[in-house]
This record gives structure tokens, sequence and C-alpha cells, in this order.
């Protein structure tokens, strides 16, 4: 028993737009701390993003 291996083109779009989302926040992170306000609700933008940056990055290992 196993996972199948394929990917439609919706999920394959999700997967490229959730890493370029992701990893877009490690790029200026001076407009995200503009933004956000404080610099705890700076650092909770950083973890989600970094979760999922992490999970494209597994999505990307997985069909490799």
């Amino acid at each position: 028993m196993g996972l199948k291996r394929n990917l439609g083109l919706l999920a394959a779009v999700n997967v490229i737009l959730n890493v370029m989302i992701g990893s877009g926040i490690f790029v200026s992170p001076q407009a995200a701390l503009k933004y956000s306000g404080s610099i705890g609700a700076c650092l909770c933008i950083w973890l989600v993003c970094g979760v999922i940056s992490l999970l494209g990055a597994l999505c990307f290992a997985e069909l490799g």
C-alpha cells in the first residue's frame, strides 16, 4: 500500500504559489516588519511562511 505519485494542474499551481509566498517573506524582511506593526507579529508571520516553505520543499522532494 502506498501513495500515488501524481500531481494535477491545480495542485501543481498551488504548490508553486505556496513556495513563492512562503519564501518571498525572506527576501524583504523590512517590508514585513513595517506592515506587521510589531516584532512579535513579524516573527509569527516568518514562522508561518517558514512552515509553508518547508511544506513546499517536501512536496518537491517527494515528487523527485
